[in-house]
């Protein structure tokens, strides 16, 4: 993996490792690039009885004379040759080390393509219209690159693009989002400082909440049968912790009260917290069950039943209080946001 005669390859390569779990969870991606291929801007062609042959022809061939149709056709082409790779390889008894292993091989040759080089990188958790802009902009040089006749090259890129992302999914508890069962957890926190730790796991569990998004869960709250759609906006979740963990870490460190990195995401810490957001409504509605989340919590903290009592529980001590205070505040600025986010998750699965 050394190549002493790129040191800007090198930094590139220790920045996306660093930053692996959020430029490469491309959940997002996948589903606005499937959305893109599909949508009327692009596929006028009225309801499926008028489906011909001419309709689909010309639907094919704007794939290969619009940048953005380009990337999204060629993107969503690679994906089940890499999946295809990736599954051979995933085994329950397979150690942690051989996929971070995989993933760091094939993130080296990944920066190592002059595709890798020019690739706009955006963390999961930003905002949709920067993410949705730095796509735009890589599809115009890959497309540029189909333009000088180097398909080869691009398909080569994807391929490793998608390898990256779905070990990434696999070693971050997402491997479900591709038919994969992967389950072992990182053993060691110790290398994280408190703060960290603690924001890395409570992000972790609220993106794995989101991963029920759109599903119809049956309840039997108080006795009374229904249901509802589960949806919980994960990346604005995300980007208040990350505004958290920048500017206002005090409340945090005091909330962790001197506990080292292990001792931050014990579960009388990170339930009480990811509790109290929940039920401020904001990144989920009303109608979520606590009790619904148990599967999600028992990845997180097999064997402890005390998971759910734990979202209600609250100390009432200063630092609790001061630290929930604060993040209902930062919360409220993305309650627009939020309704929006979730109100497509509604209508996602309605259709």
């Amino acid at each position: 993996m050394t190549d002493p005669s790129s040191e800007q390859k090198k930094v590139r390569y220790d920045r996306l490792l660093t930053d692996a779990n959020e430029v490469f969870d491309l959940g997002w991606m996948n589903e606005e690039l499937t959305e893109c291929l599909v949508n009327q801007q692009y596929f006028q062609l009225g309801t499926a009885s008028h489906f011909g042959f001419g309709n689909f022809t010309r639907w094919h061939r704007a794939w290969y004379e619009d940048a953005e149709l380009y990337f999204a056709s060629q993107y969503l082409l690679a994906y089940r040759d890499a999946l295809s790779e990736i599954a051979a390889t995933v085994d329950e008894e397979m150690p942690r080390d051989y996929y971070e292993d995989m993933l760091k091989d094939d993130l080296w040759a990944f920066v190592s393509t002059e595709l890798g080089k020019a690739w706009r990188a955006t963390k999961q958790t930003d905002e949709a219209e920067n993410r949705t802009h730095r796509w735009k902009i890589s599809a115009k040089y890959i497309f540029s690159q189909h333009r000088l006749g180097k398909d080869d090259e691009v398909k080569t890129f994807l391929h490793l693009l998608h390898r990256i992302a779905i070990v990434n999914d696999v070693l971050n508890h997402r491997a479900q989002r591709h038919g994969l069962t992967y389950s072992r957890r990182r053993e060691k926190v110790a290398d994280l400082d408190p703060i960290t730790a603690f924001c890395d796991r409570v992000k972790d569990i609220v993106k794995s909440f989101a991963q029920m998004n759109g599903q119809t869960v049956n309840t039997n709250a108080k006795g009374v049968a229904g249901q509802y759609v589960f949806k919980v906006d994960a990346q604005h979740f995300c980007l208040m912790m990350n505004e958290l963990r920048t500017n206002y870490d005090y409340y945090l460190n005091d909330y962790l009260e001197g506990k080292n990195a292990q001792g931050a995401t014990q579960l009388s810490l990170v339930c009480p917290f990811i509790g109290h957001v929940l039920s401020l409504h904001i990144i989920n509605t009303d109608q979520l069950q606590n009790t619904d989340l148990a599967p999600v919590l028992q990845q997180y903290y097999p064997g402890m039943k005390s998971a759910i009592t734990k979202l209600s529980s609250r100390s009432g001590m200063p630092a609790e209080k001061k630290l929930f205070g604060m993040v209902e505040t930062l919360l409220e600025d993305y309650r627009e946001q939020c309704i929006t986010f979730l109100k497509s998750v509604s209508n996602s699965a309605i259709r």
